[in-house]
């Protein structure tokens, strides 16, 4: 996963909504800074396979300001475990990055690209079929950025 898709709030709250997790929550993670993938995945010291699960019970409450029901504990638990696989696939891929920057492999997330388009909307950019990048020279072009270093792209 990208790093974008790591810090990006509509990832999150897009992949919170499929598992099921209610509104109200959704809205105390965005409330309360901690709606990314890579925020959460760090909110306390613990890993989805420790068998001590009061340190995300706590945050959880403290976050939400109030117990979850179990079909919502259920439902947080698996972001947290998707939060955390996702933040170590990022650094893993970091540590075994291709040389070549139009082999890149990282894809940013469909809510996040559609957010970043609605951003630039407002600001005269218009999309069309016509010109709507292709979802790969976007992707290298977040490499880029995100990595610091420039590459030429062929035209074709």
């Amino acid at each position: 996963m990208a790093a974008s898709t790591l810090e990006s709030e509509a990832a999150f709250k897009e992949r919170a909504t499929q598992i099921g997790i209610e509104d109200r929550f959704i809205s105390k993670f965005v409330e309360k800074n901690f709606a990314a993938f890579g925020k959460y995945a760090f909110c306390v010291v613990y890993s989805p396979s420790h068998p001590d699960e009061a340190p995300p019970k706590r945050f959880l409450q403290d976050l939400l300001e109030e117990e979850p029901a179990p079909d919502q504990m259920a439902s947080l638990r698996r972001l947290f475990f998707g939060s955390h696989t996702m933040a170590l696939t990022d650094a893993r891929q970091r540590v075994e990055a291709q040389p070549d920057p139009s082999m890149a492999t990282r894809k940013m997330a469909t809510a996040e690209r559609v957010a970043r388009q609605r951003e630039q909307e407002p600001g005269g950019l218009v999309f069309t079929p016509e010109t709507t990048p292709a979802s790969h020279l976007v992707d290298l072009f977040v490499e880029m950025g995100e990595s610091g270093v420039l590459s030429y792209i062929k035209p074709e």
